[in-house]
């Protein structure tokens, strides 16, 4: 992908992603991710000249997780919605968590919340297995979830787009999503930020770091 410089300092951000990625600017390494499907942000500006050309090089790898799986191998890579941009993302702002226990009831936002959920895989055959479905697909996957008489969505080993969550919402839907921390370098910091850049604060239910919790 070829690029103007158009601002002192400039950044690219790739919303989707698997598993290991590499950024080059001119040929020159501006940082790794790891993630299943996640969204990264690296600033480019010490590569930068008038005339540029940026790679995003996707390897399947296996690595190791910090949760109930001890190792996880997407084996569909590809890198998706990559922008280049004059400006860093601004990350949303912490929220409390919406889920709590009493006893053995799980509440959601205060109230006993009984999930019927189904988990989702993202496994899409007609986009070559990547999780890279059209808006109108989506939508249609929330309607008929919901007209089967679930309420949660477990969004496994990929991120959703986020424009969607408002549609889960409507529908009176919860997300979950299942973000693995990769590697030693995907710390529990970085995941906070990945879900900060991602989902909109109040619609998804998170309940832990791994699937390790006890409910």
């Amino acid at each position: 992908m070829r690029f103007e410089r158009t601002a002192e300092r400039m950044w690219v951000r790739v919303e989707q992603a698997a598993t290991k990625t590499t950024v080059k600017v001119n040929q020159q390494v501006i940082g790794e991710h790891l993630g299943a499907w996640t969204p990264f942000e690296f600033e480019i500006t010490k590569a930068l000249g008038n005339e540029n050309e940026l790679e995003v090089i996707c390897e399947d790898v296996s690595h190791v997780t910090g949760g109930f799986l001890p190792a996880v191998g997407i084996h569909w890579t590809g890198a998706r919605r990559v922008v280049v941009k004059d400006c860093p993302t601004i990350l949303r702002p912490s929220v409390a968590s919406r889920a709590s226990v009493e006893g053995t009831k799980l509440l959601v936002d205060g109230e006993p919340f009984r999930t019927r959920g189904i988990l989702h895989w993202g496994l899409y055959p007609e986009h070559g297995g990547k999780p890279w479905p059209t808006e109108e697909q989506m939508r249609q996957e929330i309607r008929d979830v919901k007209a089967l008489g679930f309420n949660l969505i477990k969004f496994c080993l990929w991120v959703p787009p986020g424009a969607l969550l408002p549609a889960l919402r409507r529908n009176g839907n919860v997300c979950l999503a299942g973000i693995p921390r990769l590697g030693q370098t995907n710390s529990r910091q970085k995941s906070d930020q990945r879900i900060r850049g991602t989902f909109p604060p109040r619609r998804t239910l998170r309940l832990g770091h791994s699937a390790n919790i006890n409910l």
